[in-house]
């Protein structure tokens, strides 16, 4: 699960929490209320273990918040350390949607997005936003807003229509 050549911060946003959101919802929400940001700095160490030091930096700034928004929908909102590189995120939206299921078929309901540190044409910094599956592919969506959590929220929900 540890890409060795990626810094800790990349293999715990794009890599480790949208694989455990994704296919272990109901533990990832257990511990992550019970545990809270102790939950977190254990995933964020646990990575940290197995890369070289000089790719690992402290959790400091590693936070959340649950937004609930309605009975069935709600937005974990991941705040990560401040990107240093090309590619760490800002902030994982981790979305918990309605069930949704047609016979023999259970439609996913658990969807992550990522506000990442990029770079345009130019060489000038941006933002950018992506997808993250639940094999934690990278899928781009595009250009994102300015890294404020409120503006990335807004982002998300125009994205995914809620």
């Amino acid at each position: 699960m540890v890409d060795k050549k990626k810094s800790q911060h990349m293999n715990f946003a794009h890599e480790a929490i949208p694989i455990l959101f994704n296919t272990q919802y109901p533990g990832f929400m257990q511990y992550l209320e019970r545990d809270r940001t102790k939950f977190l700095e254990f995933w964020w160490k646990h990575i940290g273990d197995q890369l070289d030091k000089s790719l690992c930096k402290s959790p400091m700034g590693l936070n959340f918040q649950i937004k609930v928004l309605d009975d069935k929908r709600k937005i974990i909102l991941i705040t990560l350390p401040t990107p240093e590189q090309v590619g760490e995120a800002y902030f994982l939206a981790c979305v918990k949607l309605p069930e949704k299921r047609i016979p023999f078929v259970k439609i996913p309901y658990t969807r992550v997005i990522s506000l990442y540190k990029s770079e345009d044409d130019a060489g000038q910094p941006c933002t950018r936003m992506a997808y993250i599956t639940p094999q934690a592919r990278i899928v781009p969506i595009g250009i994102g807003p300015e890294p404020d959590v409120e503006l990335f929220i807004s982002e998300v929900r125009k994205i995914l229509k809620i």
